[in-house]
């Protein structure tokens, strides 16, 4: 079945560059670095030891970020090499880590290019962010004796629906992978449920909750709130998607009927969605204020459109309650952990299946919300605008919650610490054996 697999990606290899080029058009990262594509990378000292740490895209970034800075405080010898799929996962990286890590595109996944890619690097182990389970990646670290480990590892119940469709896939897959941390319990068990050995399955919980508030931020945030209206009502939407928009705007028109002065701040998840974001704004009649342009917000601004990359946190801690976009409509949602760990109330639609459990906890505790639609949003964050107390409650809560959850960066270190110190050693033949 991986004969089939591999043909089928050899044949949509031209489409893929192509489909690269188109985005390219939107995004210019899209065009940069094709050869590290087919694996073609440049690395000095080959002799190094190294980690390679891969994550998809933005969020799966954020999160590598904490487990990458705690893998170079334990193992200072260890260069770490870091691959995104996405540009906006690799300038997240880059902000994020610097360069502190060696940073390159993932190779598609065929095998010419995964074993380029390993010969080049040589790691001594790969651990790969939350669920990302590609056939020649884990076949090709199997046959050069690199383990694997899926750190931050998660499993919605639809794709642990999915991946039943197709057991025998499935559980070659999963035996190619030597350790798997989950991010809960569940997420342990549908592993296991899947052909996952269960002595390799633990569940680690969640490195989000590892995430420090950076040095500054929450002096950041206050000085914006100055800048942006300290008296005012501030709402923020952040990480919004194609559709979900509209409905935040439409809630923030009903919000302003009950707080006149009430500012929206929209933070459109991609960048190449920034424009017609804006034209939305416009058509919906609210004076509309783009960040990127360094136009001042004055008291007539409705809307202040982020636009800006890296700023999100820091307007997160600039205003008094946060709706978590990709929930409204059906991309799962996002990371909720970004605005309650500065202590801000968090409103979502019902599409979480990506952070089930974090909400669950903060849902639990009284510090996030459910809303069906955009009635029911403004509803809710205009409750909250009236009510300074609550919100205060709310986001200490919230707090609360992440800090009784941390943990998962030092248990996921603590497999590869085994790995590189005690069960990492060569065979007789030479050739690298997995723990």
């Amino acid at each position: 079945m991986r004969r089939l697999y591999t043909l089928c990606f050899y044949l949509a290899t031209p489409f893929l560059f192509l489909r690269l080029a188109w985005l390219g058009a939107r995004h210019p990262g899209y065009r940069r670095a094709w050869p590290e594509r087919l694996g073609y990378i440049q690395l000095a000292d080959r002799g190094r030891p190294r980690l390679w740490v891969h994550a998809v895209s933005v969020g799966e970034a954020q999160a590598a970020a904490v487990l990458v800075r705690a893998l170079c405080a334990r193992f200072p010898h260890i260069e770490v090499v870091m691959t995104t799929t996405t540009p906006t996962g690799a300038e997240c990286v880059a902000r994020e880590l610097g360069d502190t890590v060696r940073r390159f595109f993932f190779p598609f996944d065929l095998p010419v290019a995964m074993r380029r890619f390993l010969t080049r690097v040589l790691p001594v182990a790969v651990v790969i962010m939350e669920t990302e389970l590609w056939p020649n990646l884990l076949a090709e670290c199997r046959r050069q004796g690199v383990p694997v480990l899926l750190a931050n590892a998660r499993l919605s119940p639809r794709s642990f629906r999915g991946y039943q469709r197709i057991p025998g896939i499935t559980r070659t897959l999963i035996r190619n992978v030597q350790r798997i941390a989950a991010q809960s319990a569940e997420d342990a068990e549908r592993f296991v449920a899947l052909g996952a050995d269960p002595s390799a399955v633990s569940d680690a919980g969640n490195v989000k909750f590892d995430a420090e508030v950076p040095a500054g931020l929450l002096a950041e945030g206050a000085s914006l709130r100055r800048e942006i209206g300290r008296d005012r009502p501030v709402w923020i939407a952040g990480s919004t998607h194609e559709g979900e928009e509209a409905l935040v705007l439409r809630a923030h028109a009903a919000v302003q009927s009950r707080h006149g002065q009430a500012l929206l701040v929209l933070a459109p998840r991609h960048p190449e969605r920034f424009g017609r974001v804006h034209d939305l704004c416009k058509q919906y009649g609210f004076e509309t204020t783009r960040r990127s342009r360094g136009e001042g917000c004055t008291a007539a601004t409705d809307v202040l459109l982020l636009d800006t990359m890296g700023d999100l946190a820091v307007f997160y801690g600039a205003s008094d309650v946060a709706f978590v976009g990709g929930s409204l409509v059906g991309i799962g949602g996002h990371n909720p952990l970004e605005a309650a760990r500065l202590a801000v109330p968090v409103v979502t639609g019902p599409h979480i299946t990506n952070f089930t459990a974090i909400y669950g906890a903060l849902i639990a505790a009284g510090a996030a919300w459910i809303t069906e639609d955009p009635n029911v949003l403004a509803a809710r964050v205009s409750e909250l605008l009236s009510a300074p107390e609550v919100r205060r409650e709310a986001g200490e809560r919230g707090r609360q919650v992440i800090l009784s959850q941390r943990g998962a960066v030092g248990r996921i270190v603590a497999i590869l610490t085994s790995w590189v110190e005690d069960r990492f050693s060569p065979s007789p033949s030479g050739r690298r054996t997995l723990p």
